[in-house]
């Protein structure tokens, strides 16, 4: 019997390297200047490499998933945890108590009226992100170890 790579290795292997390219298009260290403001400039910065880091590594790993290396399928376990300790430690702690002053500029910039609604509608795009994001991460860790995808990468 042939050792088939299973459907969900290539699926988990393209969001991964599409996710990642994506966001690495998209960040900025102006972002993480303001997401992480009550921090020294050094800690953002590091965090910032730290970041850019995780998503090369992500790049790399979701090619060699797709490939059933056995050290790639253990580093996408490392990543799946990267992503839980950052919605659940670092997001509530640091980043997510300056969203409310972000969406403020927001409106005000665009010269809204701060009406309920207007909080909704920007509101509800992170809210869902995160949970998409935190439910990835969950996948990622609860699907890779698994016994019988371990099997697949020996």
């Amino acid at each position: 019997m042939e050792n088939k790579r299973p459907k969900g290795v290539i699926i988990f292997g393209i969001l991964i390297l599409l996710g990642a390219a994506l966001q690495i298009k998209g960040l900025s260290i102006a972002s993480y200047n303001f997401l992480f403001g009550p921090l020294p400039k050094t800690i953002i910065i590091f965090r910032f490499v730290i970041t850019v880091m995780m998503l090369i590594l992500g790049i790399v790993t979701a090619i060699g998933i797709i490939l059933r290396k056995e050290i790639f399928r253990k580093l996408v376990l490392l990543i799946g945890y990267y992503i839980l300790y950052n919605y659940l430690i670092e997001g509530p702690l640091i980043v997510y108590r300056n969203l409310p002053k972000y969406i403020n500029q927001i409106i005000v910039a665009a010269g809204a009226p701060l009406e309920p609604r207007v909080y909704i509608i920007l509101w509800t795009p992170i809210i869902v992100s995160f949970l998409i994001e935190f439910v990835f991460g969950l996948s990622l860790v609860y699907y890779f170890s698994r016994p019988k995808i371990k099997e697949k990468f020996k």
